[in-house]
């Protein structure tokens, strides 16, 4: 039996060859094991990757997707699965549920407390190889602010916050932290991924990321061996200014949130707490919306009042938090192969462009995805052109749907071809 996170921002992945299965956490492993390739003219991957498409595709049956490879066979993806394999190597997938009932706040605050005590007893195990330490993220908008204030509840002391380039410095989250009673907080550059000579993008990409945690992964040294508390999607499950989707179906067009080479190198484990009973999303947003929560809500867009009740009640007045939402990391989604250099180290840029040029793929099938990207999103391109010369313009999107940016092939077959140059020396050495 394999089981996947209890989110759909990581996966499990495996491949059928010579009358076996293969499994493995890492599509890079599992590529790098099996001597097996993407195909380049498949212009899909981020697609592929993408938690939120995964939400969509993946919550119902088959319960899976996949990905093609160069031989015409499949890398099979799941998510929020639990896969049953039997003697014969047939398969048996379950979509996994927990079992929270959030009738109130009080309902809801108990079952995330629960469950980072209960995670905190699993990965504190005397029997286990690694004593892992805790590290929170500490801003000053919501979400992390509240995954702090959690965090600091079950023995937390250890947290990271950004506070340049000037981007950031508004949104540091040091005074909070102190509040909050941290007494270890790291002020961090927001840029630092720019200057990295790890290769860290090849990982971010070959995990199917286009940039949003990239930021934090730069800063990798910080959270090896430890519970790294992060806020990812807090927007999705607590904020209040759209119900739901069905499915944990949540469309962006911002930025993937699937990043786990690097936490798999570091040994840390991701503890995303907004995504804590998030499959029972719509009783949080009820809760949200309750009488009982009134006093917390702002009436503005950037409202989110469980995470306002939470952090006031912790000590930390109003003034301080949720006033802007700033965020971290990067997005490539609408990148070209010569923009993309503006957000990547010099090294790493340099080793995309060399592996862009010996990548052999069709021409035509390569217009055209192009050429369909760029139709479907006019309503962006268009008034980013036009504003270029002066002229103001403003378009609705005409496509709601995540949609795979053809470049993105070139920058995820480079990360998975890095780090399955590392797998082999590992499995060789």
């Amino acid at each position: 039996m394999f089981l996947t996170p209890h989110h759909i921002n990581a996966c499990i992945f495996a491949i059928r060859m010579d009358n076996n299965l293969y499994f493995s956490n890492s599509a890079s492993f599992l590529l790098a094991f099996t001597d097996k390739n993407f195909d380049p003219d498949y212009y899909e991957f981020d697609n592929d990757f993408c938690c939120e498409t995964l939400g969509k595709r993946n919550m119902e049956p088959p319960f899976h997707s996949h990905a093609p490879l160069l031989d015409k066979s499949q890398l099979i993806i799941y998510s929020f699965t639990k896969i049953t394999v039997s003697k014969s190597l047939s398969i048996q997938l379950e979509r996994r549920y927990s079992d929270f009932q959030f009738d109130d706040y009080k309902t809801y605050l108990s079952g995330l407390k629960t469950t980072l005590n209960l995670i905190l007893i699993n990965l504190s195990s005397s029997i286990r190889k690694y004593n892992y330490g805790m590290i929170a993220t500490v801003s000053r908008g919501y979400d992390a602010t509240t995954c702090a204030t959690l965090a600091k509840e079950i023995g937390c002391d250890e947290a990271f916050t950004f506070n340049r380039p000037s981007h950031y410095e508004n949104d540091c989250g040091t005074e909070i932290a102190k509040l909050l009673g941290y007494t270890k907080i790291h002020e961090c550059d927001g840029d630092f991924a720019k200057s990295n000579t790890e290769f860290i993008e090849a990982a971010d990409f070959a995990s199917g990321d286009s940039g949003a945690l990239i930021t934090f992964e730069a800063h990798k040294a910080l959270f090896k061996n430890k519970l790294l508390f992060c806020g990812f999607q807090g927007d999705e499950f607590w904020g209040i200014d759209h119900p739901p989707y069905e499915n944990l179906y949540y469309p962006i067009e911002g930025s993937n949130s699937n990043s786990y080479e690097i936490f798999l190198q570091t040994n840390t484990v991701l503890i995303m707490i907004p995504n804590i009973g998030a499959d029972h999303a719509s009783q949080i947003y009820d809760i949200s919306l309750s009488d009982e929560m009134s006093p917390w809500r702002l009436g503005v867009k950037y409202d989110r009042p469980i995470c306002r009740r939470i952090v006031e009640e912790a000590g930390v007045p109003r003034e301080l938090f949720g006033q802007k939402k700033v965020g971290a990391g990067y997005c490539f989604h609408y990148d070209t192969l010569k923009t993309i250099g503006k957000k990547m180290s010099p090294q790493s840029y340099k080793s995309l462009l060399n592996f862009s040029k010996e990548l052999k793929q069709n021409p035509l099938k390569k217009i055209k995805a192009y050429c369909r990207f760029i139709f479907l999103n006019t309503p962006i391109y268009l008034p980013h052109v036009l504003n270029k010369l002066h002229i103001n313009l403003k378009m609705k999107k005409w496509n709601k749907e995540h949609l795979s940016n053809p470049v993105s092939t070139t920058y995820i077959l480079w990360g998975v071809d890095h780090m399955k140059k590392y797998y082999k020396e590992a499995m060789t050495s």
